[in-house]
Formats: structure tokens, sequence, C-alpha cells
């Protein structure tokens, strides 16, 4: 069963038949209503929707709706429609993860694509809208093949069907940056060990220190300390494994 309420009307300036919350939806039947249909109306917060698990489709679009929330209890989601709202980021979509289908965000306030770490997540992910939001940049054709290339089950993005080429193209490019990713990884694994075995010396001389006139360990604390204070982020990692070396030189 399909429920819909929609304000057309929506150039006048009195809108006293809009529609501000999602409730007394008590008459519909829990049971039957597998499509619910509000947009263009004022709603903005999703909510008392707990009770429709066998909901399908759902559509809220044209609203004020800032977050998505309270779709915990819509296991079988498959259609969700939320373009033209004032949402800034994609979550609390968990429980539909195995089972949406399709997600129109487009024309919305979403500044990056942050969302796509979050959405490559759901493999069932074949129709995604998000033209008309900030975070898309010149040229459309980089952006498209950015999102195919984290989102990998869109077989439809932006109302135009992907093709075998974009989807080549979109599975080299998620080649490519996972292999910089992991020699990035490695280089930063290799320069954090040589950072631990140099500091691991100054350890040793600092213990060493422990024996000496407390001037002479004072000046050099100081200085180590100086140049932690310059030093880049992999070195303050390193120094900080040294906090321990210095409680046990200054109790002695």
């Amino acid at each position: 069963m399909e429920f819909t309420v929609i304000n057309s009307d929506i150039g006048r300036s009195s809108r006293e038949d809009d529609i501000l919350h999602i409730a007394n939806l008590c008459l519909i039947s829990s049971t039957n209503l597998t499509s619910l249909k509000l947009p263009v109306n004022r709603i903005d917060k999703i909510s008392n929707l707990d009770a429709y698990t066998n909901l399908v489709e759902l559509d809220l679009s044209h609203n004020h709706i800032k977050q998505i929330e309270n779709l915990q209890g819509l296991v079988k989601l498959r259609r969700l429609t939320l373009n033209h709202n004032p949402l800034t980021n994609i979550q609390n979509l968990d429980t539909q993860r195995n089972c949406l289908e399709m997600l129109d965000i487009g024309s919305c306030k979403i500044a990056d694509y942050k969302f796509t770490l979050y959405l490559r997540k759901f493999t069932n992910l074949i129709s995604l809208i998000v033209e008309g939001n900030p975070c898309q940049t010149e040229p459309i054709y980089s952006e498209r093949t950015f999102i195919l290339s984290i989102v990998q089950s869109i077989l439809v993005y932006n109302n135009k069907t992907v093709t075998v080429e974009e989807r080549k193209e979109a599975l080299d490019t998620h080649r490519y940056r996972n292999d910089v990713n992991n020699i990035r990884e490695q280089r930063w694994e290799d320069s954090l060990s040589k950072c631990v075995d140099c500091l691991t010396k100054i350890e040793h001389f600092f213990l060493m220190l422990s024996h000496c006139y407390y001037p002479i360990l004072w000046f050099s604390i100081v200085t180590v300390l100086l140049w932690y204070n310059g030093a880049s982020k992999k070195k303050h990692v390193a120094c900080r494994l040294l906090v321990p070396s210095f409680k046990q030189v200054l109790n002695n």
C-alpha cells in the first residue's frame, strides 16, 4: 500500500496546510504500508516511523530535514529520496546497509565527499544521485570517476547509467589509489622505525646522564624539549616513547 501527501502549492506565502511533523499515521496499517511519500512540506525531523517495518520506499524530498535519523526500524527500505533538504552529511543508515538500492541526496548542503567512505559499505546500492551539492567539482567526469571508484556497486549515477568503460576506469583509479596508500603507509612505518631507533640511543644517553651532575642533565633535557617543540609529527609520535625514561631519570 502507498500513502502520499504532497503540497504542490509551493509558491504561495501562506502555508497553513504544510506538514510540519511525521505524525498521526496510526490510522494507516503498519503491516500493509510499503511506500510513504511526504515531499514538498516543512518536515524538519524524521520520526515516528519505527512501526513501519515493511516500508520499502520513503520520499521526504523538498523538506527542512538537517539530519538522517530514526530509521533503524525500516529494515526493508530500498529507496530513500531526500533531495532538496539542508542535509550536510549521510549517516545513521547502518540498518539499511544490505537492502538500500537507491539514494537520492541531490541539491542538499553536502560540502565534501566523506559520505562516499560510508556508502561504500552498502553492497546493494545501485543508484545514487548527488548532483546539485556544494561538493561537486569540475570537471564533472573526474568527480564521476572518483565516486564510482569508491562506491563500486553503483550502476546508475546521477540518473545516468554507468558504462563498461567508466567501470574499468573507476576500478583502475581505485587500484592506483590503493597502491599509493600502501606506499605511503610503508614509508611512514620505515620513517617511524628509524626515529624510534635513533631515540632509543638518546634514551640510553639520558639514562647515563642520571649518574652525572644535575646541571648537565637539566641542560640536556631543555635542549631535547626545544628540539621536540620544533619536531615534525612523526618525531612527536616517537618522542612520546621517551616520557617514561624522562620520569625515571628525574626520579633517580
